[in-house]
């Protein structure tokens, strides 16, 4: 996660993972936004950064969010993997109308666990709270959240734009509080020394 050159601005780098069809792209451009563009599946990964006002948060007021939309199709998940390790944040997306993309929440989790900082932050967000077709229940979550141990879940809906400020603004703020700072990159606290030591950066 470089500083830019011509901004004291820190990019915070966060990813948004999961099932194809749930609705990553979609979010994405609400998140930056704040519009429902309906597209087909990405197949490919794209980012957009936003600034994010955090005026509770005790260390900054404002940052800079840059967040990766990732392919969700079995074919991209090896180059998925590769883009945790300098990740702070984590939004994991299912679809509320589709019990598969819930069911398939355990191998992103594992992924997650493999991969990514143990401070690293994850916002569980099950999306498209707009339709009818609800099919995961609120038992099914709060049972995979307390197993994963996963305090951040927002329902939402890409298309009205229901919850999704605030699981941006959680996200913010949490990886305000959890991300250190330095002249070169941000990284998860228990991650930097190693980082540092590391010349393998994906970024």
């Amino acid at each position: 996660m470089v500083v830019s050159k011509n901004s004291s601005t820190t990019n915070y780098k966060i990813l948004v993972i999961g099932e194809a069809g749930v609705g990553k792209t979609c979010l994405l451009t609400r998140f930056t936004e704040d519009k429902f563009d309906e597209q087909e599946p990405s197949t490919s990964t794209t980012f957009k950064t936003i600034d994010v006002d955090i005026p509770e948060c005790s260390k900054m007021k404002n940052i800079k969010l840059e967040i990766n939309d990732t392919a969700g199709q079995e074919r991209f998940r090896i180059l998925t993997s590769s883009f945790y390790r300098k990740s702070c944040g984590i939004f994991l997306v299912f679809d509320l109308s589709d019990e598969e993309s819930f069911k398939n929440l355990t191998n992103w989790a594992r992924d997650i666990t493999y991969y990514a900082s143990p401070k690293c932050v994850v916002v569980l967000i099950g999306n498209k709270s707009d339709l009818n077709d609800i099919k995961t229940s609120k038992e099914d979550v709060d049972e995979f959240v307390n197993d994963k141990s996963y305090k951040n879940y927002f329902i939402c809906s890409a298309k009205t734009g229901d919850g999704c400020k605030e699981a941006l603004k959680c996200m913010a703020l949490e990886v305000a509080e959890t991300c250190v700072v330095d002249d070169t990159d941000t990284v998860p606290i228990e991650n930097k020394k190693q980082q540092k030591k590391s010349k393998c950066y994906l970024f």
